[in-house]
């Protein structure tokens, strides 16, 4: 019995670890894809990087586009 919950416990352990890799690596980076290309990516820390594309949604028209590094317009 006693091995058992040893077992039990590393289990969960790694499952609480697998989740919080997980957590972290969704949250490194947040992308949208517009006219199938990957735009709009902010990183860890919450800045632009790369192409961006802002547009109206409803009728696909694009506001305004460029390249971003750390937040500043390239």
């Amino acid at each position: 019995m006693h091995n058992f919950n040893s077992v039990r416990k590393t289990y969960y352990s790694l499952f609480l670890l697998l989740l919080l890799v997980m957590a972290q690596i969704s949250v490194a980076q947040k992308s949208e894809n517009f006219q199938k290309d990957t735009v709009n990516k902010i990183n860890k820390n919450g800045l632009e990087q790369g192409f961006w594309v802002i547009y109206e949604k409803e009728k696909g028209q694009i506001i305004e586009e460029g390249f971003y590094s750390d937040n500043k317009n390239t």
